[in-house]
């Protein structure tokens, strides 16, 4: 059983049609269901439109453990209702994820939660490694100038410590590229999307209601209209939106470094010249 709600179902056309950062994470609680109480799992998205602005782009409820299978089922819904386009997408590890995200948005970027990888440093090391090896991964995420720079100062960082923790150590070096996806986008947008804070703050709201529900949902409908009624609408950067079209434009028409220098620019200076280049984008992929 399933049940879904959505922020734009009952007006399509605020949905946005660009690409956009997506935030997910799967939030575990209990549902009754008749005269049951269940486990279940609400997939919670997170969408940053072009403008920067900040919505819930769906919650879907399903019953059981969080799987692969019901987030294809998630990225199905969300391609269906119009958003076929992804710029990035932030999420924790969990198992499958990487498969789900390339199958239904091959060409977004994905980065794993960064501060879920600090912490299950922490799980898998003693104390006195794991500070040493999260204050050197910090110094790497905020101090490369690219993504390339970055995995091979984590591959050298993690040579270092493979002889006493080779198994977490070889899982982890796997996936170096999608914990430093973020490095790939401007500076001043990197701090929002290396990891899933964003999402999460979403999942503290679904909380308290849990909480003032006695422990429990009474229904999947219940949970979804609360959490879409008290959730908060805003703009998380006011350059975010520009950054994003930046490098939204790198990405699909492979302009020079000077070209998106002068491009910057000139969007900095003008709103106006900002909404009009979004709607050029727009036209731009229509006829693409």
């Amino acid at each position: 059983m399933t049940s879904k709600t959505n922020s734009s179902s009952s007006n399509k056309e605020n949905y946005p049609k660009t690409p956009s950062l997506l935030s997910i994470d799967g939030y575990h609680c209990e549902i009754r269901d008749n005269s049951k109480v269940k486990q279940a799992t609400c997939y919670v998205v997170l969408g940053i439109d072009l403008e920067g602005k900040k919505d819930i782009f769906g919650i879907y409820t399903f019953f059981g453990k969080e799987n692969k299978a019901d987030w294809m089922k998630v990225f199905e819904d969300l391609i269906t209702r119009g958003l076929k386009k992804v710029l990035i997408i932030v999420s924790d590890d969990f198992p499958g994820i990487i498969d789900a995200v390339k199958i239904a948005y091959p060409y977004a970027d994905h980065q794993l939660c960064f501060v879920h990888l600090q912490r299950n440093v922490k799980r898998h090391m003693t104390k006195e490694d794991s500070s040493k090896f999260n204050k050197e991964l910090e110094r790497i995420r905020l101090s490369s100038s690219d993504i390339d720079e970055a995995v091979s100062a984590f591959n050298q960082l993690c040579n270092e410590y493979l002889s006493k923790y080779p198994r977490f150590l070889k899982g982890i070096l796997e996936k170096a590229e999608y914990y430093f996806a973020h490095i790939r986008y401007p500076e001043e947008i990197r701090k929002h999307i290396y990891t899933t804070n964003a999402v999460e703050s979403i999942n503290s709201i679904i909380e308290k209601i849990r909480m003032k529900s006695g422990g429990y949902f009474q229904s999947t409908e219940i949970l979804e209209k609360f959490a879409f009624k008290e959730r908060t609408l805003s703009v998380v950067n006011g350059k975010m939106g520009y950054l994003l079209l930046n490098t939204t434009l790198t990405k699909s028409y492979n302009f020079s470094n000077y070209a998106m220098n002068w491009i910057h620019k000139i969007l900095d200076k003008s709103r106006f010249l900002y909404k009009f280049t979004c709607l050029l984008y727009h036209l731009l992929t229509y006829l693409v």
